[in-house]
């Protein structure tokens, strides 16, 4: 049986305060994952905030199962990194549930999976739509990157 593919797209964000800059990282599905990388910039838009993603797949994928992230607190001068599972079941009936804008009366999905990238590590997802919601909140932990390593990063997400 084919798993059910639906159009959305990511998008990441940090707090003013926080700013990050975001080394590799991507939500995955299957045969498919939105990637983030060094494109993003330094991130500080705010909390929660309403944002775009950088584009969408022309055509429907599945919805990710799995977040992984790695960025540079600018703030605390340190690397995060994690890798999660996704509660795919989660996102699958709220983007069947769809949600109604109050101001027009009509129906409308969810488009984008907003990563936020809080201090010490801390990681929340959200739905975002007419409507936020919250997904998840994860932990990542303190990591090294060298110089290389932060070569080769940067390198791949410029040949993605």
């Amino acid at each position: 049986m084919s798993e059910k593919k639906y159009t959305w797209g990511g998008a990441a964000l940090a707090p003013k305060e926080y700013p990050v800059e975001i080394y590799d990282g991507a939500l995955v599905s299957g045969d498919y994952a939105f990637r983030f990388g060094p494109i993003y910039g330094i991130l500080k838009q705010g909390w929660g905030t309403s944002v775009k993603g950088m584009g969408s797949p022309d055509e429907p994928v599945a919805l990710p199962d799995e977040l992984r992230m790695t960025w540079y607190s600018i703030q605390e001068e340190k690397f995060y990194t994690g890798h999660w599972k996704l509660d795919k079941e989660q996102m699958i009936k709220l983007w069947d549930q769809e949600s109604i804008n109050v101001r027009t009366g009509e129906k409308e999905n969810f488009e984008t999976l907003i990563v936020g990238l809080a201090p010490a590590g801390n990681v929340a997802l959200w739905a975002d739509g007419q409507r936020q919601v919250l997904l998840g909140t994860f932990q990542a932990h303190d990591t090294t990157i060298t110089q290389e390593e932060s070569q080769v990063i940067y390198a791949g997400a410029l040949t993605s």
